[in-house]
């Protein structure tokens, strides 16, 4: 009994000393004018360091209110109500302190002529809910400048010298222009060519899947989105911007953007020319309907997808860096919405020519299990491509419950493409010549894509409850003609000549093939938190493949038929896909779980011999995904995903390939498959006020069975390379980790991030009938530092690295190395509307076993410009490009039992002098 009292006195003590140590706070919302009391106005208590929400409540019918148990510290009020400016003010509380607002009045947004007014200093970043919004005008940027410039001072957020942003430690894949895409989903053009002051808003948040959307069932697909809302009065009119430059030794530039905008009516059109590092829009974005090797893949979600390249046909050259290019790249956009938004609309049009002329250098060591040998090849390029695209959009809601959504894209692309290469062969062992030759590819191809896609999607009267329809249509056309001369020369231990390899062929590829693909999925809301989704997909891929080889005859004359290196082929793959999830969500959890498992027949009939291969697989795709979040800006991710690896028609049965042939790849009918298991974490932790933010990150997987090469290669350097299953228990697997930290240096502008990276893998591959266990790590810190002010700015981030690379048939033969990255920028604006600015990028390779030389070069890249005018609106800059010339082509990389260099030449130093003008005029009529 006495235990029982004393219990009892000591949690009624406990609750009289925290009641005694509490404050509160009290006051009146009300209409700034006309003094009406604001009833059930929102009243927000945050933590002051972190704006973590403490304690909330709602205004009285008399607009009072009263909030209690308050801790000693520094505090946020936040008071929200619809129509009216926001109120905002930092207060203290200490012990028992009763703390009395008075009156706190209210402005409607409509009386405002700038800004919100509120005591306390301007808030610059406000978080409603998952979204993270950033007030644009709080923050000072140039005149004329461009959101990619109002986004460098965003806290939280960081643009590199490529335009990839990075937004509280995650990728941005998205930025839209009030909710919808502009010219795709390439994010530079907007960032690159919107103006900052046209923007009010900048929204950061996770935009959740297109099903999600639509089901209210979330399956946990995120992507990084960013949201440009623009100002009332900068959504109606016309802007745009025209620049031309000429420099030395025949470089120019020029390009032009004109905007229409007539609210919900948005016309763009764009042209950029030039042979200098800028080439306009993301060439590798616009490159991505594009044709390569033959192949068919049964993906991981069940999927059937394949792509031709002919066999023998030359692959698609673009602009990765090697070379020169000369680059024209238009557009053309389009969209609208109409009758209370009922319908909506999105086109756009883009054509792209590049013509690149170059050269590289490869060299290339392959470690067998007794001996080296080393291959030098040295290649002359002159490739044209010219591409047209088009993609058109358009969205019905039927009603409230159902919509219909047609999406269209078109592809035409021809090529004209010519190389020739030297190659020479030697054994490191005695420094012996083992073979030489040359290679010259001719090749004229033209391809088209065509894409199609209907969604139908019925929401029921019953919330969750979902069916939505798929269908989708793929087609293409591949013609090509080439022209393939080889001469190899094969060498004996006493350097004379042993063997004689010459090809004179002419090449004929025809391809065309189709893809039909139906969707039927379902959800359900089981209970309150609980949710289910099944679906069934039936997939038919039909492809035709024509490959005729013909050798010269004496006159010159390309008509004898070689039928070992010609085919006629025809594939047939039909897919049926069943799935089943579940999905939790209850507060700050949310947990999905489920399977899908794929059903496929592969048919390949080669017509010319009348030689049938089939093959059927199934598919299993078990996946988890869990995320836990402790706050809105702090949460925790973990996911699974299990999948079956295919083989794929080249490893078991692959046309022929005689366009090297120093390396001939052959299949293997009898190849199982092979399992793979993936794991991902991921933590985020972001305070606003003080731009503190971590992040970790963490992936590891491995595959059991893997496929995995098995190659042959004799005295004389000649290739034959196949595949065998993994066995013996092995597996291959690899890995990545890493994180980060940073923040603002006190309360200054100032921001700084330290973080590392590492990633590594083991896979396995046979060499002369031996097996080969190859390692490969790599790690290395990052320290960033940045300050971006409206007159003055820099940037600097070092990251040293280090390479491992482990083969065990050949142990001391590695390329394992120092690395250094570092880049940086800097910009000071003068008197008389001057400013200048640098920029370099350092980067530093120590010398392996395998390449005995160092490698560093140090681009430095300035500009000074001056601005004329009232509004700033025409500027003439003179600007150098890798001042130092020492803008060398260069790359080292190690994969099994190959180590290679590559050198090329690319844009090294020029000056430009270039003149540009901004233009606008908004708020003109319609």
């Amino acid at each position: 009994m006495n235990k029982h009292l004393l219990s009892l006195l000591i949690v009624f003590s406990s609750f009289y000393l925290a009641k005694a140590q509490s404050a509160k706070i009290l006051g009146v919302v009300r209409d700034s004018t006309d003094n009406i009391m604001l009833t059930n106005a929102s009243i927000n208590v945050l933590q002051a360091k972190d704006s973590i929400l403490v304690r909330f409540t709602r205004a009285n019918t008399d607009g009072k209110f009263n909030i209690e148990n308050l801790k000693p510290g520094d505090y946020l009020l936040l008071i929200t109500y619809p129509d009216y400016a926001d109120y905002i003010e930092n207060f203290s509380l200490a012990e028992n302190q009763s703390k009395n607002f008075g009156n706190i009045n209210l402005l409607l947004k409509s009386r405002l002529l700038q800004e919100v007014i509120f005591k306390g200093e301007a808030v610059q970043v406000r978080v409603k809910g998952d979204t993270t919004e950033y007030d644009a005008k709080t923050f000072k940027v140039q005149p004329n400048a461009k959101v990619e410039d109002l986004l460098k001072q965003l806290p939280g957020i960081q643009v590199d010298k490529d335009g990839k942003i990075t937004a509280q430690g995650q990728t941005v894949t998205k930025v839209l222009v009030d909710g919808e895409e502009f010219f795709g989903d390439d994010p530079t053009l907007v960032t690159k060519n919107i103006r900052s002051d046209m923007v009010d808003k900048v929204q950061l948040y996770d935009d959740k899947s297109e099903n999600a959307k639509f089901t209210g069932i979330d399956d946990g697909v995120k992507n990084n989105t960013i949201n440009l809302k623009l100002k009332e009065d900068k959504k109606k009119g016309l802007f745009g911007k025209i620049d031309g430059g000429i420099g030395n030794d025949g470089y120019y530039t020029s390009q032009g953007l004109l905007n229409f905008f007539n609210n919900k009516k948005k016309f763009s059109i764009y042209n950029t020319i030039g042979n200098t590092t800028r080439t306009g829009l993301d060439f590798r974005t616009a490159q991505k309907a594009g044709v390569g090797s033959m192949n068919i893949d049964i993906s991981d979600d069940g999927s059937v997808s394949y792509y031709f390249g002919g066999g023998d046909a030359f692959s698609n050259q673009n602009f990765y860096g090697e070379g020169v290019p000369k680059i024209i790249n238009s557009g053309v956009h389009f969209e609208n919405k109409w009758k209370e938004d009922k319908h909506s609309i999105n086109v756009d049009y883009r054509y792209g020519r590049l013509n690149n002329l170059g050269f590289k250098n490869d060299l290339n060591q392959n470690n067998l299990p007794n001996k080296t040998l080393t291959n030098a090849n040295n290649q002359n390029f002159d490739n044209l491509l010219n591409q047209q695209k088009i993609n058109l959009n358009y969205e019905f809601k039927i009603d409230t419950s159902s919509n219909i959504k047609l999406t269209l894209g078109d592809t035409y692309k021809k090529n004209n493409d010519f190389e020739k290469t030297i190659t020479s062969g030697f054994n490191d062992v005695n420094n012996q010549k083992i073979n030489d030759g040359s290679r010259t590819f001719d090749n004229q191809n033209s391809n088209n894509n065509l894409n199609t896609s209907l969604f139908y999607g019925k929401k029921f009267k019953k919330i969750g409850r979902t069916l939505t329809f798929r269908f989708n249509q793929s087609y293409f056309k591949n013609k090509s003609n080439g022209i393939l001369k080889s001469t190899n020369n094969f060498y004996d231990a006493n350097n004379q000549l042993d063997s004689l390899d010459i090809i004179n062929q002419q090449k004929l590829n025809n391809q065309v093939g189709e893809s039909y693909k139906t969707s039927l999925t379902f959800t359900e809301k089981l209970t309150k938190y609980l949710s289910v989704s099944t679906n069934y997909d039936f997939a038919l891929n039909n492809v035709r493949s024509k490959l005729n080889s013909f050798n010269a005859n004496g006159a010159g004359d390309y008509v004898n038929l070689d039928s070992v290196f010609s085919n006629n082929l025809k594939y047939d793959v039909t897919t049926h896909q069943g799935g089943l999830s579940f999905g939790f969500k209850k507060e700050k959890t949310n947990l999905t779980i489920g399977s899908k498992v794929a059903f496929s027949n592969l048919k390949q009939n080669n017509l010319a011999i009348n030689d049938e291969f089939k093959r059927n697989f199934i598919n299993f795709v078990p996946s988890l995904n869990y995320q836990y979040s402790f706050s809105k800006q702090k949460a925790f991710r973990f996911t699974y995903n299990g999948n079956t690896k295919q083989p794929n028609i080249n490893q078991l049965q692959p046309v022929l390939n005689n366009s090297n042939p120093l390396y001939i790849t052959l299949g293997n009918k009898d190849l199982d498959i092979a399992f793979t298991h993936r794991f991902n974490i991921n933590y985020n932790s972001y305070k606003v006020l003080t731009s503190k933010n971590i992040y970790l990150y963490g992936s590891y997987s491995f595959t059991n069975n893997d496929i995995v090469n098995n190659v042959t290669t004799n005295d004389k350097g000649a290739s034959v390379s196949s595949y065998t299953n993994l066995k013996n228990g092995k597996s291959t697997n690899n890995f990545y980790f890493g994180g980060a930290i940073g923040g603002k240096l006190g309360k200054s502008k100032t921001y700084w991030d330290i973080g590392f990276s590492s990633n590594g893998n083991t896979y396995y591959n046979i060499i002369n009938n031996k097996l080969n266990n190859n390692h490969s790590y790599f790690l290395s810190p990052r320290f960033s530092i940045n300050r971006y002010e409206d007159k003055f700015g820099f940037y600097v981030s070092v990251e040293p690295g280090y390479n491992i690379n482990k083969s065990s048939l050949q142990p001391l033969q590695n390329a394992n190395g120092l690395n250094i990255n570092s880049s940086g920028e800097i910009s000071y604006q003068l008197p008389k509307k001057v400013t200048i600015a640098l920029s370099y990028n350092y980067q530093f390779q120590e010398k392996t076993v395998a390449f005995n030389n160092n490698f560093d070069k140090l681009i430095v890249n300035s500009s000074i410009y001056k601005t004329f005018f009232k509004n700033d609106n025409l500027k003439l800059e003179i600007s150098g490009n890798d001042l130092l010339n020492q803008n060398i082509g260069f790359e080292r990389n190690a994969s099994g039992n190959y180590i290679s260099q590559t050198t090329f030449n690319n844009i090294q130093r020029y000056f430009l002098t270039t003149l540009s003008w901004d233009f606008s005029k908004f708020g003109t009529k319609k």
